[in-house]
């Protein structure tokens, strides 16, 4: 019996070998047919590249013989396109500094607004709980869940019902110097 035991577990070890060398075969051919899959795709990258950059430089000496025959026509037109160029730009600083300033304000009223609808929430959640525990002896046990509902519903009617208003702007707006337009259609 010590010799059957014997030879099934030399049977045993040399299946595990077989399986380890089977499988490191494995991993060297599949290492080896990605590095030339890599290599074959570097190959093709490099020739297109090469072939854009010919592309390239002939559309570039095309280019360069055009112009320098139309150079020599406009120079007089550049130096009053400069001048336009020079006003326009200064006119678009400015236009800029605008719509900087109009973006500021519009980030703070939707910022103020999100705030008064956030504690308008909480306020909300904690007196919906308030009259559940009086009136029927219930209690709110997923405060986050309630809380994010309250807030969607809050958030759609708060626009809404401030538009009413005699003002017909949101806190947000009012703060933040905002002018609000409606459209004519």
């Amino acid at each position: 019996m010590g010799e059957k035991e014997e030879s099934l577990e030399h049977i045993l070890i040399d299946e595990e070998e077989a399986k380890k060398e089977f499988l490191e075969e494995l991993r060297t051919k599949n290492l080896e047919e990605t590095k030339a899959f890599e290599r074959a795709a570097l190959e093709r990258a490099l020739l297109e590249k090469a072939a854009e950059d010919r592309k390239l430089r002939e559309e570039q000496k095309a280019l360069g013989q055009i112009a320098s025959g139309v150079l020599d026509d406009t120079k007089e037109e550049d130096s009053d396109e400069r001048k336009l160029i020079t006003s326009d730009e200064t006119q678009l600083v400015k236009v800029d500094k605008k719509t900087n300033k109009r973006a500021l304000n519009t980030f703070k009223a939707a910022l103020i607004d999100t705030a008064v609808t956030a504690v308008a929430s909480v306020a909300a959640l904690y007196l919906f709980d308030a009259l559940m525990r009086l009136i029927l002896g219930y209690y709110v046990v997923d405060l986050k869940g309630v809380y994010i509902i309250t807030f969607l519903i809050i958030l759609v009617l708060y626009p809404v019902l401030m538009k009413k208003l005699k003002d017909g702007k949101t806190l947000g707006q009012r703060f933040s110097k905002l002018e609000v337009k409606e459209r004519e259609e």
